[in-house]
């Protein structure tokens, strides 16, 4: 959600004009986030403002766009918090805007979540756990996964060469094992997953859940992937270890919903890791060649180094699931 596309305002106020949704007051830039390109919009009708958030896609072609946009759509009629797409006048979610893909969706309240305790975990794990039961009949075509395997082996091919000699150890010995892993995961359960529920793409007003957002990482894939990534960002220390009352908070409200399966169970630990590689690879690759943009914002790989290595460590079970 960084600002890499300029939009003035008069560019703005024209391209609003094919939305029923009031005249433009105002928009600003949103620089939290990585890929794309974010303004929060402020319009008026009548007496009523409302608001929006629109993106302009700078990595993904259009033709991959309706999978996103009409999966977001999908969850908002199936209840589960997430941004609702606006079509315009003619009935157009996809539109294009300073020669990006564009959309506008409906701006849900809330901020990112600030602190972490075991209610705010207990509620992530429903809401996932009632997605994942919802996209079962999601009929919006399928999507690979991204930042699969092959994904991190090619990167790591590009970053070994330039990385120290202790990051390069541990990216070797790390990859070998995981290729070793794989074979584990193509049993398990799949279907829609978001692949990147962070902390910055959720919305907490007064406690309470209000919105999952920024589903551009969408994908056909394990459910227990997107548990991991959870895992990995909500529960765990800043010294990698976890916070086992908020790890079991989150697993056990999942798995009142969705329970897991022996094979789930089994991957629980390897998913965990195979997550951890995943970020510390991606926020390498960006840290090493930034992109460029106003308003950019970029993650620390240092914190997913840690968290892998802990992940490497620990001795984690599935008992905070049973």
């Amino acid at each position: 959600m960084s600002v890499y596309t300029k939009v003035s305002q008069s560019e703005l106020a024209t391209f609003m004009t094919d939305y029923a949704v009031g005249e433009l007051i105002n928009h600003q830039g949103i620089e939290s986030g990585i890929e794309n390109t974010n303004f929060f919009v402020y319009t008026q009708s009548q007496q009523q403002k409302s608001e929006y958030v629109l993106t302009l896609f700078e990595q993904h072609n259009a033709e991959d766009l309706p999978y996103f946009i009409h999966l977001m759509q999908h969850l908002a009629d199936a209840g589960i918090p997430t941004a609702r797409p606006i079509p315009d006048k003619k009935g157009v979610l996809l539109k294009q805007l300073n020669g990006r893909p564009t959309v506008l969706v409906a701006r849900l309240q809330g901020k990112e979540p600030k602190t972490i305790d075991a209610n705010i975990c207990q509620q992530i794990g429903k809401a996932i756990a009632q997605m994942h039961k919802a996209v079962q009949s999601y009929r919006g075509g399928t999507r690979a996964h991204s930042r699969d395997f092959d994904w991190q082996q090619k990167t790591a091919n590009i970053l070994l060469p330039i990385l120290n000699k202790e990051d390069a150890f541990l990216l070797e010995d790390e990859l070998v094992w995981q290729q070793q892993q794989q074979q584990y995961y193509k049993n398990l359960p799949l279907g829609v997953i978001h692949a990147d529920v962070f902390r910055d793409n959720t919305l907490f007003m007064e406690g309470k859940l209000t919105g999952i957002i920024d589903f551009y990482y969408a994908c056909n894939y394990v459910f227990l992937y997107d548990l991991a990534v959870i895992a990995n960002d909500w529960c765990r220390l800043e010294n990698g270890d976890f916070d086992e009352d908020r790890l079991k908070a989150f697993c056990h409200a999942y798995q009142s919903i969705r329970p897991l399966n022996s094979d789930e169970l089994q991957c629980w630990a390897n998913m965990v890791r195979f997550s951890a590689l995943r970020f510390w690879l991606s926020r390498l690759k960006s840290e090493m060649n930034p992109p460029e943009g106003e308003l950019t914002h970029l993650k620390d790989p240092e914190e997913f180094k840690i968290k892998l290595i802990a992940s490497r460590r620990e001795n984690l079970t599935p008992s905070c699931f049973l």
